[in-house]
């Protein structure tokens, strides 16, 4: 094996260099070891406290319980059994300070210290922990969750993560908090937050975000001297040892922390934030029927939150973690952002993020929101130095784009081989698939994004049958986002049988008769719809059975394929656009001209000049 091999090399250069070796604390290379006390498997990813050191453990817990003086020795050996627990435990460190504490003021091993009731909480919170914890738990994720956000105010608490949000009001939900400050409302939130998402942090590094100085500091260093803020310190670390994820909180400013902020204020009409045109989440109802100056603010919310499309929202709101990130990192200021910030940013984006150059361009498009968002100007405008640079990033990185490849009527027969039509599963997906070739469609147009939304997403009712094939009714695409027409996709009955989207469409309809016809066209079974995501998932299998590299087929190959091939049998470049429904030559970037096509162009070229 490698690794034993590796071993052997370390042993021999160590003799080498004249270190004695202690032969019997080698142990391995194997996938489960004992070090520090701590069992480590790397097998299940996971480390363990063993039974008989948990088991002295806990009888040493409760001998303190007993005991109204201990002397500084005994502490030491609680701090010692401690600490160790800790290096599986996540938060236990929190409640091992004011131990420390307690011995650090002591002269002699031997002088007996008084404990204290901290002492005591902090204990108890072990002893409690250790009656539900196994002994187990797994290596946590490296890579952070840096989405959720918090916020509180006087009357209310918000927080938000991964397009989820919660609101908490103060005199309803929790009286008691009415009067407390804020930076314990602020804490609560946070912890109230926790509590929301805590199974999605398992295993994982945590990452919340909150205005409040005072409530990061709090987590960050896991005391304080307020009991109040305590007692939320100590349930806010139970939750992280029994879903073993750890905690840091970061404070953002809070012209930044706007998601957060609008979560908090939902009964201010009109007081939500902007910062909603990134998301994909709306909290203003659409329907306020309130006059007032109140409510018509609350509709200029709206409006705005409404601005952009859902996936604009959620690129946007990538770019807007990325940049954020960075700052962090760099330790700069968001908003406003200087030119030389800017610079070490687009620096960031090609070297270490190792993007395109026209993604590059795209990331920096946040910066212009954000900061006219927040009152500021623009600052990539007129920056000489800026642009300066990306023209060298521009020359350095080219702007070369690898087109994706085509799907082809014979890949289409390939990918048909591999599905049970009679499944509904499989034919929902193959007649998307014909519809977007012969639509010259991209997949996403036609398929639900995430949820079904009947005013938007194709329904049974928009397949029109023809005694000639279907007639498809789109509500909304990519270049459709404001009801201004209805777009139709002529599906013919061909008599190439296998690829007829007709004869498709009919089989999928026979297979869901009697199904609601306001509901979705395409199911992935019976009560589910085929969404996006599922579609691409089939799409890779099924190429992968069919014998393809799935690695360049995306959405985008079904409407080249269609272009292209319309193209080849000599259909003029106008109703491709209108089949496509290209209101610009852009169509000319679909079209694939193949090798065949241009040595046939360039023959006739040739033979042209014996004429």
């Amino acid at each position: 094996m490698v690794s034993n091999v590796g071993l052997d090399r370390l042993i021999t250069t160590l003799r080498e260099l004249g270190f004695s070796i202690n032969w019997s604390k080698i142990d391995g290379p194997a996938s489960r070891i004992c070090f520090l006390g701590i069992i480590i498997d790397t097998s299940h990813m996971s480390l363990s406290l063993p039974f008989e050191k948990m088991s002295e453990f806990s009888g040493l817990l409760h001998s303190f319980t007993k005991r109204k003086r201990a002397s500084c020795k005994q502490l030491e050996k609680l701090c010692g059994k401690l600490n160790w627990a800790s290096r599986v435990i996540s938060g236990g460190r929190t409640f091992m300070r004011r131990i420390i504490d307690m011995k650090a003021n002591v002269a002699k091993s031997s002088h007996m210290i008084l404990l204290s009731h901290e002492f005591f909480a902090d204990l108890y919170w072990w002893i409690s922990f250790m009656s539900v914890f196994n002994g187990t738990c797994k290596i946590r994720d490296t890579r952070p969750i840096t989405s959720v956000q918090t916020d509180a105010c006087d009357a209310g608490a918000g927080g938000y993560f991964n397009g989820d949000f919660f609101y908490t009001n103060w005199m309803l939900d929790f009286p008691a908090m009415v009067m407390q400050h804020i930076n314990v409302k602020e804490l609560v939130a946070i912890i109230l937050a926790v509590i929301r998402w805590c199974i999605s942090f398992r295993d994982k590094c945590l990452v919340i975000y909150t205005d409040n100085v005072s409530a990061a500091s709090f987590i960050n260093k896991g005391t304080s001297r307020n009991p109040v803020i305590m007692y939320f310190l100590r349930l806010l670390f139970w939750m992280c040892a029994y879903y073993n994820f750890s905690v840091r909180a970061v404070y953002l400013p809070g012209c930044l922390n706007t998601r957060a902020d609008a979560c908090s204020r939902i009964h201010e009409p009109g007081k939500l934030s902007l910062s909603n045109c990134f998301y994909d989440t709306c909290l203003i109802p659409l329907y306020i029927s309130d006059s007032s100056e109140q409510g018509l603010l609350a509709k200029v919310e709206y409006f705005k939150s409404r601005a952009w499309a859902n996936s604009t929202s959620v690129t946007y709101a990538t770019h807007f973690k990325c940049y954020r990130t960075f700052c962090e990192t760099m330790g700069y200021q968001m908003v406003p952002a200087s030119s030389s910030n800017i610079q070490v940013y687009v620096a960031y984006l090609a070297s270490c993020k190792k993007l395109k150059y026209s993604t590059i361009r795209q990331y920096l498009n946040i910066l212009t929101h954000i900061h006219k968002l927040s009152g500021y100007p623009d600052p990539l405008q007129d920056d000489y130095q800026l642009h300066h640079e990306l023209m060298g990033v521009k020359r350095e990185l080219g702007t070369a784009q690898k087109p994706v490849d085509i799907i082809t009527p014979d890949l289409l027969i390939a990918i048909r081989r591999t599905l049970n039509l009679r499944s509904i599963a499989d034919s929902s997906f193959w007649c998307a698939c014909l519809v977007s070739f012969f639509g010259l469609l991209r997949p996403g147009n036609i398929v639900v994004n995430r949820i079904f939304n009947k005013d938007r997403d194709l329904r049974r009712l928009d397949a029109f049958a023809c005694n000639w094939g279907f007639i498809i009714r789109l509500r909304w695409t990519k270049t459709i986002q404001f009801r201004e027409k209805v777009f139709e996709v002529l599906l013919p009955r061909i008599q190439h049988e296998l690829l007829c989207p007709a004869k498709a469409i009919e089989l999928m309809l026979s297979l869901t008769v009697g199904f609601d016809p306001l509901g979705p066209l395409f199911l992935a079974d019976v009560g589910s719809v085929l969404t996006y995501e599922l579609f691409r998932t089939k799409l890779r299998t099924a190429l992968i059975a069919a014998g393809h590299d799935p690695s360049n087929i995306k959405g985008h190959s079904f409407r080249r394929g269609g272009a292209t091939w319309l193209h080849k049998i000599g259909i003029p470049l106008d109703f491709i656009k209108a089949i496509g429904g290209w209101a610009s030559d852009c169509v000319l970037r679909y079209i694939d001209h193949n090798f065949d096509q241009r040595l046939q162009v360039m023959l006739r070229f040739g033979d042209s000049m014996l004429v």
